[in-house]
């Protein structure tokens, strides 16, 4: 049987840094690629591709089975994109009309533009029915515990993908663990483990079984994605053979740890883990104010309970011309406007006009794209701005290409330059070039997405939505769900914890 280490590692004691060492330690022993290990984005992945490799002297590639669970099982069942199920999601809703599915999974089905619109309101209740589903099959439920519309929704789309050949997802880790298909490797290392289903346990576990050692990160604590079918009891029961707890954060001013660790008090049955906070950053505060105090010197975190409510801040902090971003969610350009075509094409104009850079033609012809051609471009310009291939453009050949004497003086205001959409259009329009090479110091969210980050001031969002604080006051699971949301949410900050006065106040906070 293997060695199993559980290594608890509560907020801001760099479980990251110790399960780099581990890996390191690692491969004085085995070969990179009998190196096994799992986290759950892709990022975290490639990070710690990257570390143990710049450690290590080796590639990163050579660490070949370090991936995210469902990349190890894709690799494992040798699938092609075309076999996933989630990619012919309208052949299925041409054969099962009545248990019709959005053909986009994850967007909301009033959002959906299919050539033959179901109704949306079934479109929306198959949606919250197969949601139910697969967190069924995440916790591993019984299927005689389903309800009767859940087992008739599934054996359509079961059958379907029997009929096809096809797999979905969560079928990728059922059927790994169904035919015992294990990565070949001696050592295996599980991060953030706190957010593993009962599914993911289980499968891993079995493919613990043919190696040397495994070890497990995590903090049950901070398990707080119990919609996505993560438990925290997996990580709390996990069997193991030997445990360590991180002792010292190294994020936590006293203040800032007194507080957290007086929402987890009111969690019980939970793990206890002992740690020490840190004087780095001062005693910390715990204010209670209308709006976050921006004046404060430091980097700034507003979170929020539901996506809904970022909207809120973003207007707020457009308002007072202050750019905003978020690193640990960079697909989503709205809450990243940093990300978008529209900042992109401002850096181009003040690499080119102020700093006489050389530019690429795409990367012309991408500004230009966005650019408003009365008074701008000559005739035609955007038009023939679609073949530029030419790997540089200097400052003196804009003219030919037909921009203008205005545009290239830089004597236009943004606005009248440039048709922008995104939200922080009117910061864009009175940055400068100096301004674009600052990253923002406030990052916007919602605590989930943020899972991992810290700033040195957090500014909580105490509302909740009808439905949540319905439940929290319903069922002590929904409580003690909702006081873990709560502490990852304070154990971002490094020195200032500020809960924003709202209406229907988080009963925790």
């Amino acid at each position: 049987m293997p060695k199993i280490g559980k290594v608890v590692g509560p907020p801001g004691t760099g479980k990251t840094t110790y399960l780099m060492g581990l890996v390191r330690e690692a491969s004085k022993k085995f070969i990179p690629q009998k190196i096994g290990a799992i986290s759950f984005t892709n990022t975290a992945v490639e990070e710690i591709k990257n570390r143990v490799a710049g450690e290590t002297n080796m590639p990163a590639d050579q660490y070949s089975n370090i991936k995210t669970v469902h990349s190890h099982a894709w690799h494992l069942l040798g699938l092609s994109k075309d076999e996933l199920a989630e990619t012919h999601i309208k052949d299925f809703n041409e054969k099962n009309e009545r248990y019709a599915l959005p053909e986009k999974m994850k967007a909301k089905a009033d959002d959906q533009d299919q050539e033959d619109p179901i109704n949306q309101r079934t479109l929306q209740r198959n949606a919250d029915i197969f949601a139910k589903i697969q967190l069924h099959r995440q916790r591993q439920t019984p299927l005689n515990e389903w309800t009767d519309i859940e087992r008739s929704l599934w054996a359509a789309y079961d059958g379907w993908m029997q009929d096809t050949g096809l797999t979905d997802f969560t079928g990728m880790l059922e059927k790994c663990l169904e035919y015992d298909l294990r990565p070949d490797i001696d050592m295996l290392f599980c991060d953030e483990w706190q957010d593993a289903s009962a599914l993911q346990n289980a499968l891993v576990r079995r493919w613990g079984q043919g190696c040397e050692h495994v070890m497990y990160v995590g903090d049950s604590d901070q398990a707080i994605f119990r919609w996505a079918g993560a438990e925290p009891e997996v990580f709390r029961d996990l069997p193991h053979t030997w445990h360590k707890v991180l002792n010292q954060t190294y994020r936590l001013s006293p203040s800032v740890y007194d507080f957290a660790n007086s929402i987890m008090a009111q969690v019980p049955g939970r793990e206890e883990a002992e740690y020490e906070p840190t004087d780095k950053y001062g005693h910390g505060a715990i204010v209670r104010a209308a709006a976050p105090d921006l004046s404060l010197e430091g980097s700034h975190m507003i979170l929020c309970r539901c996506q809904y409510q970022v909207k809120r801040w973003i207007t707020w902090l457009t308002e007072r011309g202050e750019l905003w971003h978020n690193p640990y969610r960079d697909s989503d350009k709205y809450w990243n406007p940093t990300k978008t075509r529209d900042f992109e094409a401002l850096k181009t104009y003040y690499k080119i006009i102020q700093d006489y850079a050389t530019v690429s033609g795409p990367e012309l012809a991408s500004m230009v794209s966005l650019m408003k051609s009365d008074g701008n471009l000559l005739r035609g310009t955007k038009a023939r701005s679609k073949d530029w291939a030419m790997a540089r453009v200097e400052f003196t050949d804009l003219i030919d290409l037909g921009l203008t004497y205005p545009v290239i003086a830089g004597k236009k205001p943004i606005n009248e330059i440039f048709r922008l959409k995104t939200a922080a259009a009117p910061i864009f329009e009175s940055m400068v070039s100096w301004d674009l090479k600052s990253e923002p110091r406030v990052i916007v969210g919602t605590v989930h997405s943020v899972k991992g980050g810290e700033a040195d001031h957090v500014w909580i969002d105490t509302a909740i939505s009808p439905m949540i604080y319905r439940s929290v006051h319903a069922t002590a699971a929904s409580y003690n769900d909702e006081a873990r949301v709560a502490y990852v949410a304070a154990t971002r900050a490094r020195q200032t914890v500020g809960l924003l006065n709202s209406r229907l106040r988080n009963p925790i906070l």
